[in-house]
């Protein structure tokens, strides 16, 4: 997917939100984070969409690896109630 298309995809959603731009994915790539894009349904009118963005943490003592994953201000849903 590319940029254009992703923005185009989250834009049809009621309350986007610029936390779940391509352009943050971007972003927080630069700062550790893996960026994931998924869209849920058909991709011309998705159900649900959601930047997911991903980083392994380590704390000393707890585990060797960790995973931390988050959807900021996200998921975008077409509606709430279904």
């Amino acid at each position: 997917m590319n940029p254009e298309t992703w923005n185009t995809i989250i834009a049809s959603f009621p309350e986007p939100h610029l936390l779940q731009t391509w352009q943050w994915g971007q972003v927080k790539s630069q700062y550790g984070w893996e960026a994931s894009y998924k869209v849920w349904g058909d991709e011309a009118h998705p159900d649900a969409a959601a930047l997911i963005l991903q980083r392994e943490i380590s704390i000393n003592g707890f585990a060797a690896r960790l995973r931390v994953i988050y959807v900021p201000k996200g998921p975008l849903l077409r509606d709430w109630a279904d």
